[in-house]
This record gives C-alpha cells, sequence and structure tokens, in this order.
C-alpha cells in the first residue's frame, strides 16, 4: 500500500468511527427529524453515506446490494420517510460496507488506484486513488452535517 493509499484508508477508518459517535445515543425516532423542507435528516444522510461507500466499492471491483440504498443516491429527493429503512438497519449497513470498504482498500494493487478517474468524478490527480481521496472530503462535509443536526436535536457535540 503506497503511502497516499494509506492515508486514504486512515481517513476512511477515522471517518467510520466519527459517523458511529455522531448518531450514539440519538433515539432512532429522532433520526428523520430535520430543521427545514428542504434540508435533510441523519436518516438520510447516514444512508447516502452508506450508498456513496457502496460506489466506492464498484469503483475498486466490488459489489454491494442493499435493496434500498438508491433511496440515498445524489439527485434522490427526500421523502417523508415512509420508505426509508430503520436507523438500526442504515447502522447496520455502514458496519458492514466500512469493513469491506477497509478490506478492499488493504486489497488494492497500486495499479488500480492509478488508473485514470473516472469520467464526472473529482480527482486531484486524474486517477482513481485520487477520486478516493475526494470521497474522503465528500464524507467529512456530511459528518459536519450530522454533527450540527446532532446538536440542533439537543445532543451533545461529538468533536471539539
Amino acid at each position: 500500500m503506497t503511502d497516499v493509499t494509506a492515508r486514504t484508508a486512515w481517513a476512511f477508518q477515522f471517518n467510520t468511527g466519527l459517523l458511529q459517535k455522531t448518531v450514539d445515543g440519538v433515539a432512532p425516532e429522532r433520526w428523520p427529524r430535520k430543521p427545514g423542507n428542504k434540508s435533510n435528516s441523519i436518516l438520510w444522510i447516514a444512508g447516502h453515506l452508506v450508498w456513496e461507500r457502496s460506489q466506492i466499492l464498484k469503483l475498486l471491483g466490488q459489489e454491494r446490494h442493499e435493496a434500498w440504498l438508491s433511496l440515498f443516491a445524489t439527485g434522490a429527493k427526500p421523502s417523508d420517510g415512509q420508505a426509508y429503512p430503520a436507523a438500526s438497519e442504515i447502522l447496520r449497513a455502514w458496519t458492514e460496507v466500512s469493513k469491506q470498504l477497509a478490506s478492499a482498500m488493504d486489497a488494492a494493487p497500486p495499479e488500480v488506484l492509478s488508473r485514470p478517474a473516472p469520467e464526472g468524478l473529482p480527482s486531484a490527480d486524474g486517477k482513481l486513488g485520487g477520486v478516493l481521496q475526494f470521497f474522503t472530503i465528500h464524507e467529512g462535509y456530511h459528518l459536519g452535517q450530522l454533527g450540527y443536526l446532532r446538536k440542533w436535536l439537543g445532543y451533545s457535540q461529538v468533536l471539539g
């Protein structure tokens, strides 16, 4: 594993724990709440991050299937929550997809990460490895949203 790949894998691992800490203690019935009509909930953001990691696995040649993943895809319109899985189901999937991603990162040969970046995905170096680095930033963006929602719901902050 190259140094860059190791740092990217570390960032994913850090984000794995941060999501778990951020939702820890938040009552499942509060996960669907959102501060405004155009906002996302903890439930939607956590589901979106499971979807995102499933997309990363596809880039690395692996598959991850959850019947509900498309509900959380980029561009999917959040609904009233009726069709969404329970918070416990999303957390189960998060744990599993995170383990699968850690294994995939450990096993990814340098030549895979040196492939050209897929069209339309951001990459600082134009390679798949750069796309993976972007996804760690994407996760950080959404983890910040989760931290805000946690505080908005009246729970203590996680960092700082």
